[in-house]
């Protein structure tokens, strides 16, 4: 898994993770198993926020890197 650094471990022997396993400082986060879709660990996560900037910008290459590919 991505990101998890010591957490992965844990992720791979429990079904389940608690805010307190993490000890995330985030307003809201989802940690979804890439293959079956499972939700391993959620906090706010239907919460509405703003797109940080990196969001931003990865929105927009893949959109200009698709408009690109439909001109080849």
């Amino acid at each position: 898994m991505y990101g998890l650094g010591n957490y992965s471990s844990a992720l791979e022997t429990s079904s389940s993770v608690n805010e307190t396993d993490l000890k995330l400082e985030s307003s809201s986060a989802i940690l979804i198993e890439q293959t079956t879709g499972t939700v391993l660990y959620e906090h706010n996560s239907h919460e509405k926020f703003r797109p940080a900037s990196v969001t931003k910008v990865m929105s927009l290459l893949l959109i200009m890197e698709a408009i690109d590919n439909r001109r080849t």
